[in-house]
C-alpha cells in the first residue's frame, strides 16, 4: 500500500487505492480511515488557498548594484563579479527609475487590471557582491519602502516590499545584516 506506506514506491501503488482516491477527490465516496489520514497528515486533501488571504502577485527586479567583488573567483560565471565590463555600482538614478518601473507595473495591475488582492513590490540584490554597495542597498531599501507604502494607499490593499540578497557572506556583520538595513522581510542566499 504505497499511499499509506511511504517507505514503498508511489508507482506500485495498486490501482484500486488509486482509483478510491480519484473517486473521493471528484466527490464519489469515502476513503478507508488509515489512507485518509496519511493524506491529511501530508497536505495531499488540503483545499486550493483564496487568493484574497494570500500574496498572489509579486512584482520584482533584480538589481545588480555593483559588478565589484571582494573574491574574484576565478571560476565565477560573472567574471569574478564584473561580468568582464568592469568595475561600478549602480547610481542612484537608476535605482529610482526600477522602483518607479515596479511601481508602474503594480499600479496598472490594479487600476487597469482591477486585480483586488495582496501583492508584493521585490527587489533582488545581486552582483558582483552587492554588500560591497551596501549604502546603494539601503537607499533601494528606502525608496522600496516607500512606494510601497504609497502603492498600498493608492491601490486600496498590501503592497509589501520583499527583498532578496544573494551575496558570497563574507562581508555579513552586525554593520550589514537585516536589522541595520531594514531587511527584517528579506531572504538570504549565500
Amino acid at each position: 500500500r504505497c499511499l499509506s506506506d511511504w517507505s514503498s514506491d508511489v508507482c506500485s501503488s495498486d490501482l484500486s487505492e488509486l482509483a478510491l482516491v480519484r473517486g473521493y477527490l471528484n466527490g464519489q465516496g469515502d476513503l478507508p480511515p488509515d489512507l485518509l489520514e496519511v493524506l491529511s497528515e501530508n497536505h495531499f486533501l488540503d483545499p486550493e488557498p483564496h487568493p484574497d488571504d494570500y500574496l498572489n502577485q509579486h512584482t520584482s527586479a533584480i538589481l545588480i548594484v555593483t559588478t565589484a567583488c571582494n573574491l574574484r573567483c576565478s571560476g565565477c560565471f560573472a567574471s569574478g563579479g564584473d561580468y568582464g565590463l568592469g568595475v561600478g555600482h549602480m547610481s542612484e538614478p537608476v535605482i529610482d527609475a526600477t522602483i518607479e518601473y515596479l511601481t508602474d507595473r503594480i499600479t496598472s495591475l490594479y487600476h487597469e487590471g482591477g486585480f483586488k488582492g495582496r501583492s508584493n513590490l521585490g527587489v533582488h540584490f545581486f552582483g558582483g557582491e552587492p554588500l560591497i554597495a551596501f549604502d546603494r542597498m539601503r537607499y533601494a531599501v528606502d525608496v522600496a519602502e516607500i512606494a510601497s507604502a504609497r502603492l498600498s494607499q493608492s491601490c486600496g490593499s498590501p503592497v509589501v516590499p520583499d527583498f532578496f540578497v544573494t551575496t558570497n557572506g563574507t562581508l555579513l556583520g552586525p554593520d550589514r545584516d537585516r536589522k541595520s538595513t531594514r531587511l527584517n522581510s528579506s531572504h538570504l542566499g549565500i
